[in-house]
């Protein structure tokens, strides 16, 4: 009886140990395969759900670059400006905080609301550089800028990729940007250079102006047409009246 006491005992302990590696391994079998989407670090990422380390390398496990995987374009607030009775401009700066990838186009959308509940949309899309910094903006908005209520910048989704990939910058960059007080005329004047054997059409160059603490406090822009290969083409951008600090002048892209 004792003999048949031990044997029941010892194989009930084998089936009970038995069963319970079954269990681990059927349970092990139906986990999940680690992914790129499954929020846990695995399979050699080198932060969660992304890798790997250096932009341009070709992950083993199909994750994207963490760099990449989190990038979006810097918004700043909108600021609606008079130009003249009715019309309106409206202007804001974006950025890219990467220096290895830039955005071959990105679509956006200016909203401006007036008291009376109407609403304005301006749409554009523009290429945005590694580490750039660029104004966006819109004249000839019909609308008094005394009845905005609010102003609104919407970005799309950025195509993002490497730097090397974008389409080369234009060959044209602004020089000798300065302020012009001609009996309390303002404009900013300066030179577009043209150092590609491309010829440019028309060009739109926006002129900023900001107060002693930076900000920005008026802009405006001017067209110069037929800008020729390797040429300095003068502009001038008329401002209007206020107690400026310093100016600066970007060409619109």
């Amino acid at each position: 009886m004792r003999l048949l006491k031990k044997f029941l005992y010892g194989f009930a302990y084998v089936v009970f140990f038995a069963a319970i590696g079954v269990g681990v391994y059927y349970l092990r079998s139906f986990d999940p395969a680690p992914s790129c989407f499954d929020n846990v670090l695995n399979q050699s990422e080198t932060k969660v759900d992304c890798g790997p380390a250096l932009p341009g390398e070709t992950s083993l496990n199909g994750c994207v670059p963490c760099e990449l995987k989190n990038l979006k374009a810097g918004v700043g607030t909108p600021n609606v400006f008079s130009l003249s009775g009715s019309i309106s401009s409206v202007v804001a700066e974006i950025s890219n905080p990467s220096r290895n990838y830039g955005a071959s186009s990105i679509k956006y959308v200016f909203e401006l609301t007036g008291r009376s509940g109407i609403r304005l949309r301006a749409t554009g899309e523009t290429v945005l550089y590694p580490a750039e910094r660029k104004y966006l903006f819109v004249s000839g908005i019909d609308i008094d800028q005394r009845d905005v209520e609010t102003a609104t910048l919407t970005l799309g989704d950025a195509q993002w990729i490497l730097k090397d990939a974008l389409p080369p910058r234009l060959g044209l960059v602004v020089a000798d940007v300065k302020l012009i007080d001609m009996k309390g005329v303002l404009t900013i004047e300066g030179a577009i250079n043209n150092d590609s054997p491309a010829r440019a059409a028309l060009v739109t160059v926006i002129g900023l102006g900001f107060d002693a603490s930076g900000k920005l406090i008026k802009a405006s822009s001017t067209e110069v047409e037929d800008i020729g290969p390797f040429s300095k083409t003068p502009f001038k951008i008329f401002m209007p009246a206020e107690n400026y600090a310093r100016v600066q002048a970007q060409i619109a892209r």
